[in-house]
């Protein structure tokens, strides 16, 4: 039987010691000591764990005896004195012999894989909250992995999909695996990945992150960040939503780092030139009803905003950035409903951190609703913004889904 075992999981009794493992240096079939006893099993073939039955155990000799639920073969596991050994034997079986083999001992419980042999995911993080309809997980594996098994589960612990990578070639030591809800491998809620890396010498590593899955009803739209330091100037900015990021331009990794002039041209390590630095996330909740603002027919629309964003601190560059997009929207229909989001829910939604330190910043946010009608809605009261040194200029708005 054990010529075609992997594992052997035993929990401690105090003659059994934590998390100990043996492999046979000729089949590679592994046991996994952890105490109890309760003894789990794997083949070559399946390397997940599955139960067998305590026959008897002896603390005092270090001695387990096991069986397959259905089978009436009886062996014996003998611990020896040093715990560097293990003798596995049965009535008119081969006699096999488990040498100790440490492991990671940060490794998740179930890793029979020696140092050196491990798996690891590199994106996204634990915890992430995942707003894009189709994720992208990638990580890193040891050499000689032979394949790798995924497993997704959702928030009640159930399994959703579970099988082996199919572009996972054996040698590779990166890997990725994609999820979404038409896969059948992600949904609403926590959602919980354990990859499971299989090498050459049947040793086992594990690793598993858990995210959690929204399907948002819109998106902070188009916002875009201009720098204006007094001199030329190294900047390192970085921009924090609550839906984290969905798009950026230049690609952001822990922030943008670029060299601003005070014309307000950017340029990053790799030598290309943008006009200002571009991002967009995602809105979980779904829009709520406009109380204030300002309600405005289709055709005094652009006027409209000319002198709203004057009053805001944007100048002519900007505002004509800002038109280009946001006009097209919000001339759609005979009217418009506008409000100018107040500093301090941007800055909540959005934490925005620039270094070295700007003297001033300027966030606009619109939060409008093109409509058939004109509605009624308290009015709102703009602050004027006024730019100074080291200036930062931000404008964006917000777009749902229909």
């Amino acid at each position: 039987m054990l010529r075609t075992a992997l594992c052997l999981c035993l929990l401690a009794t105090a003659a059994f010691a934590e998390d100990e493992t043996y492999r046979d240096p000729a089949s590679k079939e592994t046991l996994f000591i952890a105490g109890g006893p309760n003894v789990s099993y794997a083949s070559l073939k399946r390397s997940s764990l599955r139960p067998l039955k305590i026959v008897e155990h002896e603390d005092a000799a270090r001695i387990i005896k096991v069986k397959f639920d259905k089978s009436p073969t009886v062996w014996t596991l003998t611990i020896d004195p040093t715990h560097t050994k293990v003798v596995c034997e049965a009535p008119g079986e081969p006699r096999q012999v488990f040498e100790r083999v440490k492991i990671d001992p940060t490794a998740l419980p179930g890793t029979t894989a020696s140092p050196g042999k491990f798996i690891k995911i590199t994106s996204p993080d634990e915890g992430a909250g995942l707003y894009d309809p189709v994720t992208d997980f990638t990580g890193e594996v040891a050499a000689e992995c032979e394949r790798i098994e995924v497993t997704s589960l959702n928030a009640a612990g159930e399994v959703q999909t579970k099988g082996n990578l199919k572009k996972f070639t054996p040698g590779d030591t990166t890997f990725s695996y994609r999820a979404s809800k038409a896969l059948k491998n992600m949904s609403l809620g926590s959602n919980r990945f354990r990859f499971q890396a299989t090498f050459k010498d049947g040793g086992v590593a594990l690793a598993e992150v858990r995210v959690s899955f929204h399907e948002y009803e819109g998106e902070m739209a188009k916002p875009v960040i201009y720098l204006y330091p007094p001199s030329l100037q190294r900047v390192m900015v970085r921009v924090s939503p609550e839906g984290g990021l969905t798009k950026s331009d230049p690609p952001y990794t822990d922030g943008w780092v670029v060299n601003a002039t005070p014309q307000g041209s950017l340029v990053t390590r790799d030598g290309h030139a943008y006009p200002y630095l571009f991002w967009e996330s995602g809105l979980k909740d779904k829009p709520a009803p406009l109380t204030e603002g300002f309600v405005v027919p289709k055709g005094e629309v652009k006027e409209f905003l000319l002198r709203s964003l004057e009053t805001l601190g944007l100048n002519a560059r900007e505002t004509n950035d800002f038109l280009e997009f946001w006009l097209p929207r919000m001339t759609e229909k005979p009217w418009a409903a506008v409000r100018f989001v107040p500093r301090g829910e941007i800055d909540r939604a959005a934490p925005l951190e620039v270094k070295p330190a700007p003297d001033s910043v300027i966030r606009v946010l619109i939060d409008f609703r093109a409509l058939e009608a004109p509605v009624k809605l308290q009015p709102q009261q703009l602050t004027p913004a006024r730019r100074s040194g080291f200036a930062v200029v931000e404008w964006g708005g917000l777009l749902y889904r229909e």
